[in-house]
């Protein structure tokens, strides 16, 4: 519909803006970095909105935090509604400043905001005060949340997130089961946030010291992806969460397997998964697990492969899986430096559909060996 409004005027700015949008939640970045060259063009003749949106969404997509931030905050100075207080709340989270995120929250009135009917504002705190280790307070924020919005899939992940990291993880299975008993739960759109219930939910536990919640938490992840993906109608989406939830419980032979028979391509292609790069991931996974396997014939091979990467919005990607083979190998200065140059490239500013980091590192087990390594953790933890 926004081309053919284009075609019946190309000089309408306000449908070839929200083309570039669309295209960048499509992960297009191809069309829409030549449309945002289209607008520069007429910059001087846009009106002050779509100035502010061009800039939001150059900074997206050249994965500049920095840039990102400062455009949302003008944005917001200029048109202080919920909706700009929320978008700025979470770019400053993404370059690692989840208290400053929190701060800016605290101005968001929802009173005539769309917002007001999702519980993206509550969702917001939880996950801002669980990045600052303030895991009780986060855990009080996603119940306020799920008051309001029983059937929020996201919020059910931060309740049980919550209970894991504070040590009642009989609680959090408890609320993982009522998601999961739930009539439509395995065919809504908030599929990932209920991988996250399942998976993460059981990485924070075994964090949190709770092995054997943790065992039992993953092994129900694999078994349910596993009886997805022997439906005919599963899809590549559904394989793929279920070899990262083999990776999660640290079923490594049968998870390789399971990411050795997908493809990047087809997995690229499947509409009901949106993920940037996912080819990348796809090669880091499977470097991962040689490493852990002991094949490093192959692990040197994928090392090879991922250092010969060369294209535009790979954003720190390949950096950022050298940086875990380096950490499954023990090699943490190593880790340091790839985590390093994969944040400088992008890593923390990606915001819509990207699957990296695949969990928070203060439970992934790929950088379990680098949770008390002092570089590491002032590098990848919050800042303000």
């Amino acid at each position: 519909l926004l081309y053919r409004a284009i075609e019946i005027d190309s000089t309408y700015d306000s449908a070839v803006g929200l083309a570039m949008i669309w295209h960048i939640n499509f992960g297009e970045f191809i069309p829409a970095d030549s449309i945002a060259g289209v607008l520069d063009r007429r910059i001087a003749f846009l009106p002050p909105r779509q100035r502010w949106q061009l800039a939001v969404q150059k900074a997206v997509m050249r994965r500049d935090g920095p840039a990102m931030v400062k455009a949302f905050r003008d944005w917001k100075n200029r048109l202080p509604n919920a909706s700009r207080y929320l978008h700025l709340a979470t770019s400053l989270y993404l370059t690692q400043r989840p208290g400053q995120a929190l701060a800016t929250l605290d101005s968001v009135d929802l009173r005539g905001s769309r917002y007001a009917r999702t519980g993206g504002l509550w969702s917001g705190k939880a996950a801002y005060h669980h990045a600052l280790g303030e895991y009780g307070q986060g855990l009080l924020n996603a119940r306020d949340g799920r008051e309001r919005f029983p059937d929020d899939v996201d919020l059910a992940f931060y309740e049980a997130q919550g209970l894991a990291a504070v040590g009642q993880s009989a609680e959090a299975l408890r609320v993982v089961d009522a998601v999961l008993s739930e009539p439509a739960a395995g065919e809504t759109f908030q599929q990932e946030g209920r991988f996250n219930l399942l998976v993460n939910v059981g990485l924070e536990m075994r964090a949190h010291g709770d092995s054997e919640a943790a065992g039992e938490a993953l092994e129900r992840a694999v078994s349910w992806y596993g009886a997805r993906i022997g439906r005919d109608s599963a899809t590549e989406a559904d394989r793929w969460r279920y070899a990262r939830a083999l990776y999660a419980a640290g079923r490594w032979e049968e998870a390789l397997d399971a990411f050795s028979e997908l493809s990047a391509e087809d997995l690229a292609t499947d509409p009901t998964l949106l993920a940037h790069n996912i080819d990348v991931s796809l090669l880091g996974y499977q470097g991962t697990l040689a490493l852990r396997l002991g094949d490093q014939a192959a692990a040197d091979s994928i090392v090879s492969q991922l250092e010969a990467l060369d294209r535009p919005w790979l954003w720190g990607h390949a950096a950022y899986w050298r940086a875990a083979m380096a950490a499954v190998g023990g090699d943490s200065d190593a880790a340091a430096e790839y985590m390093s140059e994969a944040m400088r490239l992008g890593l923390f500013a990606d915001q819509w559909g990207a699957e990296y980091p695949k969990w928070d590192y203060h439970i992934d087990p790929d950088f379990e060996s680098l949770r008390e390594d002092t570089r590491f953790r002032e590098l990848v933890g919050p800042r303000g």
